[in-house]
């Protein structure tokens, strides 16, 4: 099977019925079309593309066309491929940019891909303490901590600790995560503005009282709405029980501020209904 490349928006290949030819394809399936070649260059061995331009192992030597196969121009007969990637960086075919076999051999172009596919397998597999003890120096430890899909418990988070990014994985919104048993077994670790903003977690009266002094209050006084709603919470008392927490310059900001407004006036209304009520 002729080998297929890409190259400037088109498959190319060795014609199946006759190696002197090249065809081009926008799919890389039927049809095919043939690119006329301007230059003999012989029997067509083997494709090779580089930030688009087709190399060409052939008959006659290794040629190159930036014009999609249109016109060739000769690199160095039988060159080994070492030497035909030199040649093509001093013609500046590729610029500042390397060949397929330059970033094959390029350490640290390889170990950033693989750094690459390990953050992505650190976030979609359901990760355990097995499978983290046996890959632990390998994961990315800031992409397992933002994971939903991590089998997360108190153990593997006792095992972990020090390699677990806590700053993220205060925005975690898995629910196993966010059990009193670990937030309070690692209370210092957690970055409590997130924790106070991670939607995950219903900020209750109790849990208020609890974590009061840990509480960023500037995001919490945007989440309470639910807890003023139904008359549950009186937001006057809340005020009053917390109001060191508080700061007076963000109040009017907040939804207690507007819980006390909305209460206020249902006070007032109903003042001004027994006035009436008494006429």
């Amino acid at each position: 099977m002729p080998n297929l490349i890409y190259c400037e928006g088109e498959f190319y290949r060795i014609s199946p019925k006759n190696s002197r030819i090249l065809e081009c394809s926008d799919m890389g399936t039927h049809p095919w079309k043939l690119c006329y070649n301007k230059r003999e260059v012989g029997h067509f061995y083997k494709l090779e593309c580089g930030n688009n331009v087709l190399f060409a192992w052939t008959s006659k030597g290794v040629f190159y066309s930036e014009s999609r196969g249109h016109y060739w121009h000769l690199v160095r007969p039988h060159a080994p491929s070492r030497i035909i990637q030199k040649q093509s960086k001093q013609i500046k075919l590729e610029g500042n940019k390397m060949s397929k076999k330059e970033l094959l051999n390029d350490e640290k172009l390889i170990e950033k891909i693989t750094k690459e596919a390990w953050g992505e397998a650190s976030m979609m597999v359901q990760w355990d303490i097995p499978l983290l003890e046996k890959f632990k120096d390998k994961v990315d430890w800031k992409k397992v901590s933002e994971s939903f899909v991590v089998l997360w418990s108190l153990l593997l988070l006792e095992r972990f600790e020090q390699y677990i990014c806590w700053d993220t994985l205060s925005d975690n919104y898995n629910p196993a995560l966010l059990q009193e048993n670990i937030i309070d077994k690692f209370i210092d670790h957690w970055n409590w503005t997130k924790l106070t903003n991670n939607l995950e977690i219903t900020w209750t009266t109790e849990k208020i009282d609890k974590y009061a002094n840990h509480l960023d209050w500037s995001m919490l006084l945007d989440r309470l709405e639910n807890l003023f709603s139904d008359d549950m919470v009186d937001p006057f008392l809340f005020y009053q029980c917390y109001k060191k927490y508080i700061p007076n310059d963000l109040l009017v900001q907040t939804e207690l501020w507007a819980a006390m407004r909305k209460k206020m006036r249902e006070e007032e209304y109903n003042k001004i209904m027994q006035q009436i009520n008494t006429l």
